[in-house]
Order: C-alpha cells, then sequence, then structure tokens
C-alpha cells in the first residue's frame, strides 16, 4: 500500500532521479539546465566582450582616417537614421517578440510550426521593411535637414547620398536579428552573440 509519504525517506524527501546499481542517483533535470545556462552565459559574455573590443577598434581607425572633418560628419550622421530605425526593429519589440513566440511554438506545436512562423515572418519583415527602406531613400534630403540642420551645400549632398547607400541597413540587420534569435532558441549563442557591435 502506498502512503502519503511514498517519496519520503527518514522524513526527508527521497531524491528524483533513478538511483542505479551504485546506489548514486543520476544528476537532476535542474542541474544539467544550470550548466547549461552557465555554459551559454559564458559563451555570451566572451564573445560580446569581443565584439565590443572589434568596434572600439573601428572606431579607433575612423577617427584615425578621418578624424573630425567633414566626411566623418556626414558618415556619422548617415549612419545613425537607420541606425535608429535598427534600434526599434532589429534590437526592440521585433526581436524580443519573435524570440519568445519562436520558442514558445517549438515547445508547444514543434519545429514544424515554429519554422513555418519563421518563415511569414520574415517574409513580412522583408515586405515591410522594404517599403521603409523605399520611402528613407526617397525622403533622405527631408531627413537629413531635420537631423542636420547646419549642413548645406557639398556636405549635405554628401550626407543625403550617404543616407541613401546605408539605408538597406535596416533591411538586411533585421533579418540578421530574426536569424540570431532563431540561433538563441535552439541554443546557440556564441555567433548572434560575437555579431553585436
Amino acid at each position: 500500500m502506498v502512503g502519503p509519504c511514498a517519496g519520503c525517506y527518514l522524513g526527508a524527501r527521497m531524491p528524483q532521479g533513478d538511483i542505479h546499481a551504485t546506489g548514486a542517483p543520476t544528476p537532476l533535470p535542474d542541474s544539467r539546465a544550470e550548466k547549461l545556462n552557465t555554459k551559454a552565459a559564458g559563451i555570451v559574455g566572451l564573445a560580446v566582450m569581443c565584439s565590443r573590443v572589434l568596434g572600439l577598434a573601428r572606431e579607433q581607425i575612423f577617427a584615425a582616417i578621418f578624424g573630425g572633418g567633414r566626411l566623418m560628419d556626414a558618415f556619422t550622421i548617415a549612419f545613425r537614421i537607420p541606425n535608429l530605425l535598427r534600434d526599434l526593429f532589429a534590437e526592440g519589440a521585433l526581436s524580443t517578440a519573435f524570440v519568445t513566440t519562436f520558442s514558445k511554438t517549438t515547445a508547444v506545436e514543434g519545429d514544424a510550426a515554429a519554422w513555418r512562423l519563421a518563415d511569414k515572418v520574415a517574409t513580412l519583415a522583408i515586405i515591410v521593411l522594404s517599403a521603409i527602406t523605399i520611402a528613407g531613400i526617397i525622403s533622405a534630403p527631408w531627413l537629413v535637414s531635420v537631423l542636420a540642420p547646419g549642413f548645406d551645400g557639398d556636405k549635405a549632398v554628401l550626407t543625403v547620398t550617404l543616407t541613401r547607400v546605408m539605408y538597406p541597413f535596416i533591411l538586411l540587420v533585421s533579418l540578421a536579428a530574426l536569424v540570431m534569435g532563431m540561433l538563441n532558441a535552439k541554443n546557440v549563442f556564441g555567433v548572434p552573440a560575437s555579431s553585436r557591435t
């Protein structure tokens, strides 16, 4: 007969793993998950640190080559415009919502349903962000005049040209963020973390 204390041993709970012939319990699933989380945190931390060091090197090279002149000013403003959208789409709400939904779909409905979801989200992202990219390229002169009202003449023309060249960045980096989310959901952390600069 099984009593209410079937899992108890001298007043204490029995280990929840199977006991082998040696009498030692198997490792608990929680300890395996903790080891995985610790390893993932170490990989992400190391990759992000390397990425930040490379980002610092990039900034130093830009400063050494271009200095603080008109070329660097034009590049900074032209890069800032699509970068603001990157913060919103690639590293903001879209990325967070997608990773959560993709992980939940994988756990509840399986891999096939999760990949169908990823296909739909990627297709929708391409359509919407392509429209935003085209609108940004067309409205580049107005955007530059709003964000850099002090630029005039050749400097403004150069900034508009660079803005138009760099606007597709938002489309490409958003798609990269979706792929990084998929990799994170599949417990692959090193490559996505190293891509952040």
